[in-house]
């Protein structure tokens, strides 16, 4: 067996919800089940419909079909007893079949289930049990996951709030600081406290101004010369 897609799809061919099993793209899944619904005749009885290269094994689903996109070399009857299994899927995990969002909301759980029914293409050997233990297993893990999750997120919110807290208490500091070096004073503003002066002082009475002493005055005198006198007749010596 080997199966290529499995998918919910509307009566006109509209894919609700799809899981791709090998390595097959979705524009190629879309294309095959545009096909699909031409091939489907008015009263037939059987459940299966074949191209050149594909098989589809459906199950109506009220408004929905539920289908199977096969290989050709595939086996039949193993790929009908799959459709079985994950039809019953569709009724426990998927809500109204007759609600295309109802399908679309339980997407998450359909996918799932159908993983574990299917891996790589080939049906795994899994009943409906174990596939209730299975799943709620990992509800259990994507509810701790969640939990998880959550609390980094609160988390991280907590510490921008401290770093916006903090970032606006550095400004202010600043501020302060800033104008408390200009010498403006504010109510409540940080204010410089002067430098205490440590030195101890004693009273001395300051020293008086010591007078010049006065040395012995030296007194010049002015010899009075012997000049030629002017006006004066010498005597005519006979």
């Amino acid at each position: 067996m080997v199966l290529l897609a499995a998918a919910l799809c509307t009566r006109s061919g509209a894919i609700v919800v799809s899981r791709q099993f090998l390595g097959v793209s979705r524009q190629h899944i879309e294309s095959l089940l545009t096909q699909f619904p031409r091939l489907l005749q008015a009263g037939q009885q059987h459940t299966f419909v074949e191209t050149d290269k594909v098989r589809f094994i459906y199950q109506p689903l009220e408004a929905h079909y539920l289908v199977l996109i096969t290989s050709k070399a595939s086996n039949i009857l193993q790929d009908m007893d799959t459709l079985r299994m994950l039809t019953r899927v569709v009724a426990e995990y998927g809500g109204s079949a007759d609600d295309s969002m109802s399908l679309q909301d339980n997407s998450l759980e359909i996918l799932l289930a159908f993983d574990e029914v299917v891996s790589l293409g080939y049906r795994e050997n899994v009943s409906m049990s174990q596939l209730h233990t299975i799943l709620a297993m990992e509800s259990q893990e994507e509810i701790v996951q969640e939990i998880i999750a959550k609390n980094k997120m609160q988390e991280a919110k907590e510490a921008a709030k401290r770093k916006i807290k903090q970032i606006e208490m550095d400004k202010k500091e600043t501020a302060r600081r800033n104008s408390a070096g200009k010498g403006i004073a504010y109510p409540g503003a940080y204010s410089p406290v002067s430098p205490r002066n440590d030195t101890m002082s004693f009273n001395t009475p300051p020293l008086a101004p010591q007078q010049p002493s006065q040395g012995p005055s030296i007194q010049t005198t002015t010899r009075a010369g012997k000049g030629m006198k002017l006006g004066k007749k010498t005597a005519l010596i006979e």
